[in-house]
């Protein structure tokens, strides 16, 4: 018998959850919590037991391997553009103008990686298991609905 039934989407992911009596069913696109960084599950389907159920919380994270990719193009863009000013320098006579906007080109994509970067804050609804830490969207469910949802799975517990 299902003693809660819980569908959300957004534009880009849809997850169903369901609350028997010994087990918790997630079904659709979530993700899991794996060494602090979120690992995408499209169209999956979960059955763990209740008595694993530890606690629900609210998460809110960068991922690192997006920072060490900001670090690392940063880094590349920002070489790209020293280069450009040595052969500048080296050619200054030849009045290459494309030198200069190479320079500007690389400020750009450096801001706009940055900014992107910054923006890029997940936050999510943080199940926790014994064996798994699964994490639905925020966007997804209502603060009401997982409230119900952590107070059904303490009871069952």
């Amino acid at each position: 018998m299902n003693l809660l039934r819980m569908s959300g989407s957004t534009k880009k992911m849809k997850c169903d959850i369901v609350v028997t009596e010994t087990f918790f069913v997630i079904s659709g696109d979530y993700y899991y919590l794996l060494d602090k960084e979120f690992m995408k599950v499209l169209g999956g389907r979960d059955v763990i037991p209740i008595s694993e159920y530890m606690g629900l919380g609210v998460l809110k994270k960068r991922s690192p391997k997006k920072m060490f990719f900001f670090i690392g193009a940063a880094f590349l863009l920002e070489v790209l553009g020293n280069l450009s000013d040595k052969i500048n320098n080296i050619f200054s006579e030849a009045n290459i103008e494309w030198m200069n906007n190479l320079n500007n080109v690389c400020a750009m994509l450096a801001l706009v990686i940055g900014i992107g970067y910054f923006f890029s804050k997940k936050s999510v609804y943080e199940i926790s298991f014994r064996t798994k830490r699964i994490c639905v969207d925020e966007k997804s469910f209502l603060m009401e609905d997982m409230k119900k949802l952590d107070k059904i799975m303490l009871e069952l517990r």
